[in-house]
């Protein structure tokens, strides 16, 4: 059993850790997001560190590391989302950052004010050591236990906004990025979304076992590996991930990076031009550009694309497409390529080719995405609707 209890305390420190000293010996210049995501590797490591003292029982080494203690795990998740910021729409660390830290910092030093003051009642956190000298429950009320409550209290505090600032950014930011890329599922942040994907697994099962307690844990080493085992395979996951993956925001040109960066809504400067005439001119040009042109079969194609050949600016197009249409870019080129794939998909070509293919002569840059998006605008896939049309030459 006591073999157990320690491969259950030693796995998720030794995931950690091994995580950190990978990102945090790579090279800081070529990806900031990567070397963040070792800072919090190394954080964790450190939070295991103290889970380890606690739950092998060395308490004299415990009590004087759970300042430490206190201070990483209020510490994780905001270094979570700051590498999520990285990631897509930061592209440096910025001071603002430190903010975050507060929590931390200041439960941290009062942890080091109640070591000093209470080193006695500090070296068990468990309830039943917070009694008085007759058996019962202490009547009075104890700083250390009280702290130890506080600090849970405001630990799942931070797991539900931080959940929620994360959901929040990636969704805003998705949002913004189909305002320039045609095929935004190739170019966008499908990792982004798997890690905060992961974000919420892991924000899950810090509540859970958050308002269970360490206590519930200590002596049971088989019930202790279950969050071993989630835990570590989710670290895992982290780091698999984050080494995959660079910044979404450098991969950008440049002109997408400047907007997407600062958040514009694409909506300023929205009639340059003015009046319903030119209006109807401006979407007259803007349609022989996708049914004449076929504009729409480029894969790569961004905004600034039409907007060159349309001799006007990134403002006026998205505005315009908003306003008249109801859809962002992505969405207005995908309706040519999904219109486009349905003809091939009826015609006798498209029996003979493979829907990946069809995809690839429609625009669309991956089967994935061509699946997702026929789906979306058809409630069938491109498959069950060329199926669907041989059906009907049958029966005709």
């Amino acid at each position: 059993m006591a073999y157990i209890q320690s491969v259950a305390v030693l796995v998720p420190l030794l995931a950690t850790s091994n995580w950190a000293l990978i990102f945090l010996l790579s090279k800081r210049s070529g990806n900031p997001a990567r070397y963040f995501l070792g800072l919090f590797m190394l954080v964790a490591s450190l939070l295991y560190m103290g889970h380890a003292f606690y739950f092998m029982k060395w308490f004299r080494w415990y009590v004087h590391y759970e300042p430490v203690y206190t201070l990483t795990s209020l510490m994780v998740f905001p270094l979570y989302y700051q590498y999520l910021r990285l990631l897509t729409v930061d592209r440096e660390w910025r001071r603002t950052y430190l903010f975050h830290y507060i929590p931390g910092v200041v439960m941290g030093l009062v942890a080091i004010v109640l070591h000093i003051l209470f080193h006695e009642e500090a070296h068990n956190y468990s309830f039943e050591h917070f009694v008085n000298k007759s058996g019962m429950p202490g009547l009075q009320v104890n700083p250390v236990l009280c702290f130890d409550i506080f600090r849970r209290i405001l630990y799942g505090c931070q797991v539900l906004f931080y959940l929620w600032a994360g959901i929040k950014m990636v969704s805003a930011y998705q949002e913004r990025v189909d305002h320039f890329y045609s095929n935004s599922a190739v170019r966008s942040i499908n990792w982004v979304k798997a890690l905060n994907f992961s974000l919420l697994v892991a924000a899950a099962l810090s509540m859970i076992f958050n308002v269970a307690g360490r206590n519930m844990f200590m002596d049971k080493p088989s019930l202790m590996m279950i969050p071993s085992i989630l835990f570590s395979l989710l670290f895992f996951v982290l780091g698999y991930l984050g080494n995959s993956q660079n910044q979404v925001v450098i991969e950008m040109p440049e002109k997408v990076q400047s907007v997407v960066l600062t958040g514009d809504s694409a909506t300023g400067d929205a009639n340059p031009a003015g009046g319903t005439g030119m209006e109807n001119e401006f979407g007259l040009k803007l349609r022989d550009l996708f049914v004449k042109e076929r504009l729409f079969l480029n894969p790569d194609l961004i905004i600034w694309d039409v907007t060159r050949a349309l001799g006007t600016n990134r403002s006026y197009v998205s505005h315009y497409i908003n306003s008249v249409y109801g859809k962002n870019f992505s969405m207005y080129v995908n309706q040519y390529r999904v219109e486009e794939a349905k003809k091939l998909l009826a015609g006798e070509e498209g029996s003979r080719l493979s829907l990946e293919t069809i995809g690839s002569l429609c625009g669309f840059g991956s089967l994935n995405n061509f699946i997702r998006v026929f789906r979306m605008f058809e409630n069938t896939t491109p498959g069950s609707y060329r199926e669907l049309c041989r059906k009907s030459e049958v029966v005709v």
